[in-house]
């Protein structure tokens, strides 16, 4: 099917196939077991998959987690599930059957072997050592397991706090500086406005002074320049009036 669906120069053998699904089935089951460690957190679906991330590659020797889209595929296949499971129980039978007697041996290899005990005298062994001993030790094993596995929530929380700390930090920073901006802004804008104020005020002193000028003594034509100058003046200081005349 692959060979049928892709070119001429990238076929491959069978061999190449299974080696490859082999190693994409190998990292996108221990990613599932990733998610589902970070699904227990809870969170919404991005904090999960940010955590079952950050999961795999903690743990996994392949580093950054790249075939999210197979594992998007696979994730809901009961097969692919069904296909795992059966290979974990592959891998313990193997392990059983390496440590299994062989039947064919020579009698005397079989009477050599020690017969294993039943039930009711390995419950007396258990008591007499001290059943209270071993379930003991099973506890204190289990308290460390789950001392560890809350010790590495709280540190993850504690990242995870961290991050969004940072963001709220950017983003106030971000609000501080446009704020500063427009502070910017709008104190240009009143120092435009306290000159254009300033230039107002000079213009009607100077206006002011003209009008009070005795203008008498003056010759024709200073007269004259006199007049052109406070009509000009008062064009500029009172423009509607002007163009009302």
């Amino acid at each position: 099917m692959f060979n049928s669906t892709t070119p001429g120069d990238r076929t491959r053998e069978i061999k190449q196939l299974k080696e490859q699904w082999h190693r994409v089935n190998k990292s996108v089951n221990y990613f599932q077991g990733c998610w589902i460690k970070a699904e227990r957190l809870r969170g919404s679906d991005e904090q999960v998959m940010d955590n079952a991330e950050a999961f795999y590659e903690e743990e996994s020797d392949d580093g950054e987690f790249k075939l999210e889209a197979c594992w998007k595929v696979l994730r809901d296949r009961p097969k692919w599930h069904a296909y795992n499971e059966d290979l974990n129980g592959s891998h313990k039978r193997k392990y059983s059957e390496a440590e299994a007697v062989d039947l064919t041996a020579s009698a005397d290899v079989v009477t050599d072997l020690q017969r294993p005990i039943g039930c009711k005298k390995a419950k007396e062994e258990l008591n007499r050592k001290g059943k209270g001993k071993v379930s003991s030790s099973i506890m204190d094993e289990i308290d460390k397991l789950i001392e560890g596995q809350q010790k590495s929530k709280e540190d993850h929380m504690e990242i995870l706090d961290r991050h969004q700390q940072i963001a709220a930090d950017k983003k106030e920073s971000a609000r501080l500086t446009h704020l500063v901006a427009q502070e910017n802004k709008e104190a240009k804008l009143v120092e435009k406005e306290g000159k254009k104020h300033d230039k107002e005020s000079k213009l009607l002193e100077t206006y002011k002074a003209l009008l009070i000028i005795d203008t008498i003594q003056m010759h024709e034509d200073m007269r004259t320049e006199h007049m052109l100058a406070l009509k000009g003046m008062r064009e500029m200081i009172f423009p509607h009036r002007a163009s009302g005349q």
